[in-house]
């Protein structure tokens, strides 16, 4: 989910998913939510990979609910950046209860720990991040300990949040 740039590290997703591909039996796909400058070139990598059959582009997804759909439907969530501060769609994957392969990029391993609440990979490693998609799909324990330390984490993140404060900053704006 964001914008298709080189530093997102979506070409090294892709490379990934063939990995994938060509290692299981299971039925992989790909869900790709954005546009930007890449989105041309990364159409062709998919083909060029033999996988354009396999990845969704999905265009930048306007309406909530069909973004929210798109994520319910979804099993893992990967973020493949290569440069990053801390991505908030990570917030997202928590709440919505899927299991995270992330790159280690920028602020993401200040709150993410590998096998606590996400799997952390090297970025622009493509076979890593094939690897962790992996252990996903066949360690369902795993699986549900990522999902449930993902809620933990969010949890209390909202915890923290002092709704008091916000109420007040937003009011003296309106």
């Amino acid at each position: 989910i964001g914008v298709l740039l080189p530093t997102k590290g979506q070409s090294f997703l892709l490379e990934a998913v063939k990995l994938l591909k060509d290692k299981t039996d299971k039925n992989i796909k790909l869900d790709i939510l954005g546009e930007g400058p890449c989105e041309k070139e990364l159409k062709q990598l998919a083909s060029d990979l033999g996988i354009e059959d396999d990845v969704m582009f999905h265009g930048h997804v306007q309406a909530e609910q069909d973004l929210f759909n798109l994520c319910l439907n979804a099993d893992i969530f990967a973020l493949s950046s290569i440069q990053e501060g801390f991505p908030r769609v990570l917030y997202e994957a928590m709440a919505l209860h899927l299991p995270i392969v992330s790159t280690d990029c920028g602020g993401v391993t200040g709150l993410m720990s590998d096998k606590g609440n996400a799997l952390i990979v090297t970025p622009g490693e493509p076979k890593e991040m094939a690897d962790a998609f992996a252990v996903i799909i066949e360690d369902e324990k795993l699986r549900q300990k990522l999902i449930r330390e993902g809620g933990n984490t969010i949890q209390t993140i909202f915890d923290k949040i002092d709704y008091d404060q916000i109420k007040t900053l937003v009011m003296k704006h309106y």
